[in-house]
């Protein structure tokens, strides 16, 4: 979903009634954003759990270092801590390695790859338990593997499947694989 072109409306519907957007201004100068959602998870890693995904945090070039994200991090963690959230999701493009290096000193985990829904990329998602983590760090890690494996032999950059033959080997693949991963936890 590309937000950079939604209207107010249409982000305020995306980010959902338990969400909330953070914003920073400098005088009357609007300099940054951040957003979190909060929803129910449905993957293998967060299934049922009440989960916080950040998203859509930008800081106009000439403010970046100054540590208004951190800010505004610090004030959407209280409202997570408010809302009894047990994990935090975030996601990044494949290439943004200075994020994805931030976040995993952070304690966060990469734990599924996909194709970007409407660039010409991959993504990395990442999460945090805020509690234990149920899942070993191998388990994590092969399962992140098997999602980067399968997910560029099944697309091409920018979401083009390759063919119905392929999608067809890579979901059942997926299943397969992830069923044998799961009885080994």
């Amino acid at each position: 979903m590309n937000t950079t072109t939604m209207s107010g409306e249409e982000l305020k519907n995306y980010i959902g009634e338990n969400g909330r957007c953070f914003v920073a201004f400098c005088g009357d100068t609007l300099v940054g954003t951040t957003s979190v959602r909060i929803a129910t998870g449905k993957r293998w890693y967060d299934k049922d759990k009440t989960v916080a995904k950040g998203m859509m945090s930008a800081i106009i070039k000439k403010y970046q270092g100054l540590g208004i994200l951190e800010e505004m991090n610090e004030l959407r963690d209280v409202f997570v801590a408010e809302n009894n959230v047990q994990m935090l999701e975030g996601d990044t493009a494949e290439n943004n390695t200075a994020l994805r290096e931030i976040v995993a000193k952070k304690g966060f985990k990469e734990v599924r790859f996909f194709p970007a829904y409407y660039q010409k990329h991959y993504s990395v998602e990442f999460v945090k338990w805020l509690g234990e983590c149920p899942f070993t760090d191998r388990h994590i890690r092969t399962r992140f593997i098997l999602s980067r494996v399968l997910t560029k032999m099944r697309f091409k950059p920018g979401r083009i499947e390759r063919s119905r033959y392929i999608t067809k080997f890579c979901k059942k693949a997926d299943w397969y694989i992830s069923k044998m991963l799961d009885k080994a936890i």
